[in-house]
């Protein structure tokens, strides 16, 4: 199917609501000769009127030549040859068109290892994962591409692969993940077709990289209906391969998920990964720990993250924040009260800890007092912790300066800096003819 879009079927997308460095990079690689669009999910969300996160542009410039184009780029990526633009603090994702692998680089398996395989503009439309992911814009002309329906899916409110369900998601298992992810976001039904095949491939789950893996759910934590997207995790049986030993409590995690979508409007750069980790995990931590009598909680939460922090290789830091925060909400669910209140103030995961506490909610469904206690918490930070920077750190005391000059020793420690009169000298060498 290849059709340019109907200017009726949707409103015009309004060229402002473009980044102007995004549109600088199609200028110039049309200056140059190629076409050059933008692709993905930007340009979904512009048709549906949401404000897109990123913009990728996709062009027949081949990776060296936009390289040469662009001074302020570089070369990236194994499997996916891509390059990015820096714009000061910014990047922008360009990729050239690709054509889907070829079955004989498959063999018996369709898993993709390499994609560097460059194509036409069709080609790389119909290699995409989703139809309302394989749409391009023609800044320039203002019209939307369509060569594999997603305008048709997109009036439909329906999420659906391009081509073979079942072949698709066999490429790449993570995209089980993101159908899940955008039907939430999105509010999208799930093509009956795709979720068919999303329960026979999810066992294909546990082959995917590790790192691709927890960035996928770090993006469903932090993204729109992040609820409703945890819920379709359990409902297609993704939590049984991935966090098997995660149990939380569905009405528990739905609240911590909403208040978290409540704090953060959606935008995954207001919260950190390890208050991600700790609100997917914190209700089944909470839960399994609160008859535990312990005199180290920090312990018992890190025997429970272990096994996850190993399997997805979760950054140190990561862990240890979310393992701190964790262990801290015991403490929080009294008044501050003495020495070890105050101590408490002055840890650099004092803040992070409060925070978790408002998404996961009092550990006692029957806690009256939990606001009130909240409340007086905030009040003794306040007034007990130095001031922090907005990040919730301590500022760090300067180390002392040495003092240069000093006494100077000799060896075994003997002191050389008294008066001259006190250091014999030893006998003159003998002169040298």
């Amino acid at each position: 199917m290849s059709a340019d879009s109907d200017p009726a079927a949707f409103p015009a997308i309004d060229r402002k609501a473009i980044d102007p460095d995004a549109c600088k990079i199609l200028s110039r690689l049309e200056e140059f000769g190629h076409r050059a669009y933008l692709v993905g999910g930007c340009v979904r969300d512009l048709l549906v009127g949401g404000a897109p996160k990123d913009f990728d542009i996709s062009t027949d410039a081949r990776p060296r030549q936009i390289r040469r184009i662009f001074r302020n780029s570089r070369v990236i990526g194994r499997r996916f040859r891509l390059v990015h633009v820096r714009f000061g603090p910014r990047i922008f994702e360009v990729s050239t068109f690709r054509a889907p692998p070829a079955e004989a680089d498959q063999g018996d398996d369709p898993y993709i290892t390499r994609d560097n395989v460059f194509g036409t503009e069709e080609q790389d439309a119909v290699r995409r994962d989703f139809t309302i992911n394989g749409l391009f814009y023609d800044v320039s002309r203002r019209k939307v591409i369509d060569h594999v329906g997603g305008l048709r899916d997109l009036g439909q409110r329906c999420v659906r692969t391009i081509g073979d369900s079942l072949l698709r998601l066999r490429e790449d298992p993570v995209r089980i993940l993101r159908a899940m992810r955008f039907a939430a976001r999105l509010r999208f039904e799930l093509d009956p077709e795709l979720t068919a095949a999303m329960f026979e491939v999810r066992e294909d789950l546990r082959r995917s990289p590790p790192p691709r893996v927890l960035e996928e759910l770090y993006k469903m934590l932090s993204s729109h209906g992040a609820a409703r997207c945890f819920e379709l995790f359990e409902e297609l049986g993704a939590r049984e391969i991935l966090l098997p030993e995660v149990h939380n409590p569905p009405e528990r995690l739905r609240r911590a998920l909403t208040e978290l979508e409540v704090r953060t409007d959606g935008r995954r750069d207001r919260v950190p990964q390890s208050m991600l980790l700790a609100t997917l995990t914190g209700p089944w931590v909470l839960s399994v720990l609160k008859d535990v009598q312990t005199d180290d909680r920090e312990a018992a939460v890190q025997e429970l993250l272990f096994p996850i922090a190993r399997r997805f290789v979760v950054a140190r830091r990561d862990v240890g924040m979310a393992r701190q925060c964790l262990a801290a909400q015991w403490s929080l669910r009294h008044p501050p009260h003495g020495r070890r209140s105050h101590r408490l103030t002055y840890l650099e995961s004092f803040r992070p800890a409060l925070e978790l506490r408002r998404i996961l909610g009092p550990l006692d469904d029957d806690d009256e007092q939990a606001a009130e206690t909240l409340e007086a918490w905030e009040e003794h930070g306040r007034h007990a912790a130095p001031p922090r920077d907005p990040e919730g750190r301590r500022p760090r005391r300067r180390g002392r300066r040495r003092r240069r000059g000093g006494r100077r020793r000799g060896r075994g420690g003997k002191d050389l800096s008294g008066p001259a009169s006190e250091v014999r000298p030893g006998p003159c060498p003998p002169a040298s003819d």
